[in-house]
């Protein structure tokens, strides 16, 4: 019965550490996403 305590603290590190995985993932898409549209307003205006 030891392990169980051990698993319940592992489980959510894991889990997010593994978020963080996928926000680094797509967090440069999020970026030209953002900055592409920007930069063409930004052009576009006298």
């Amino acid at each position: 019965m030891q392990a169980l305590p051990v698993l319940l603290l592992e489980a959510p590190l894991i889990h997010a550490a593994h978020l963080l995985q996928i926000l680094l993932t797509l967090l440069p898409l999020a970026l030209a996403l953002i900055v592409a549209p920007a930069k063409i307003v930004l052009t576009l205006t006298p």
